[in-house]
């Protein structure tokens, strides 16, 4: 058995199924995932923002600018109540749906290249788990929080202001 981390590259998927599928041949062809060295000039206007990192955001879309675009879109839609959404979880007793919620931003936020949130998300995922007291989740979600809106703050211009 083998295990795929999210966030995943496609090269990455490849490189553990051809570990587990049978030999064929020597001749065969190397499952490889190409991505355009000319995406590594795509999107200078994300290319400054603090804790995004385009070049690996690319890798998880095979280097498809159209679908990394709609993908940070989808990020910044999915997360605009993300913490009041998580504080009211809390508030309500309702750890599991915290942990949900801070889970699926450490997916989207790796997927996307922002490692930052992911980890601080990761950070906050393991802290519920792990049943932590409501003063250290609280400190581990403010700092997340200042994460998050700042990264959010400089994703909404740079992706007005972009071109494909």
């Amino acid at each position: 058995n083998a295990h795929v981390a999210k966030p995943f590259t496609a090269e990455g998927l490849f490189e553990t199924m051809r570990q587990w599928l049978p030999v064929m041949d020597s001749a065969r062809p190397a499952l490889t995932v190409a991505v355009n060295s000319e995406n590594d000039e795509k999107f200078p206007e994300l290319r400054g923002i603090a804790g995004l990192d385009v070049t690996q955001g690319l890798k998880s879309v095979s280097g498809k600018t159209a679908a990394y675009k709609r993908l940070l879109e989808t990020f910044l839609k999915h997360q605009q109540n993300a913490l009041p959404d998580i504080r009211l979880a809390l508030a309500e007793g309702n750890r599991q749906e915290a942990q949900r919620m801070v889970h699926s931003i450490k997916g989207s936020g790796g997927m996307i290249g922002a490692f930052k949130v992911a980890d601080l998300a990761g950070g906050v995922e393991a802290a519920l788990r792990n049943g932590e007291a409501a003063p250290e989740i609280e400190n581990l979600l403010a700092t997340f929080e200042v994460s998050l809106n700042e990264f959010r703050q400089a994703l909404v211009p740079a992706l007005e202001n972009m071109t494909e």
